[in-house]
């Protein structure tokens, strides 16, 4: 099968950052779990505010055709329903660009033991459909362009599908990649981060294939 190598930029500590991302050689086991490939936490300051950076690698095979798998990511009239410990979220198509690119708010996230783990954002969002090449690929890329709340530095990312036979069935191959910057972050908090994001990416990829299913024919 051809390797596909997708390049795409990153808002980063150093501007931008490049990111190579393709189908893992070695697939993981299909189902609704994900597999972390990489998850890093990391401290630093930036001209002297303090910074945590979150880095996640994580992947996936659904047992769902590719072309279902999309829709969850282009049916943006469903995301505020399937996505865990999601507060609100709107989205604007961005008319004036080519392709399928919309402009979101989200605020998300978690509050437990009386610390508010909550982030609101806005981020630009592109799908990249290449259903009709063979493999059939689909990404969709991200970046914050504002944080609403004051509480992140940078956030950004991608999702790669990509076709792949299981037992001579269809199934959908998923990586992700996503960076986060948080500012002037609690005492604590890079604890709860390297605890609770495993937790709560588990949780969305559950969400993601259970709502994938709703367009299988």
């Amino acid at each position: 099968m051809t390797r596909v190598v997708l390049w795409i930029l990153v808002a980063s500590l150093a501007g931008h950052r490049a990111y190579a991302i393709e189908r893992a050689r070695d697939l993981p086991r299909i189902g609704k779990r994900p597999t972390v490939i990489d998850f890093t936490v990391s401290e630093y300051e930036i001209d002297g505010l303090p910074i945590v950076r979150s880095d996640l690698d994580v992947h996936l095979v659904a047992d769902v055709p590719i072309e279902a798998f999309a829709r969850v990511f282009t049916n943006r009239d469903r995301t505020g329903e399937y996505m865990p410990n999601l507060d609100s979220y709107e989205y604007t198509p961005l008319l004036d660009q080519p392709g399928d690119v919309v402009m979101e708010i989200q605020r998300a996230g978690v509050r437990f033991m009386g610390i508010d783990a909550t982030i609101a954002l806005r981020q630009r969002s592109e799908a990249f459909d290449m259903l009709d090449e063979s493999p059939p690929t689909f990404r969709l890329e991200y970046r914050m362009v504002e944080s609403l709340d004051g509480k992140l530095y940078s956030s950004g990312g991608v999702f790669l599908l990509e076709e792949v036979r299981v037992s001579g069935r269809r199934a959908t191959y998923i990586r992700q990649e996503n960076t986060t910057e948080f500012k002037n972050p609690f005492f604590g908090f890079p604890g709860i981060l390297r605890a609770f994001a495993p937790i709560g990416t588990r949780r969305l990829y559950r969400a993601m294939v259970e709502e994938a299913h709703r367009y299988v024919p």
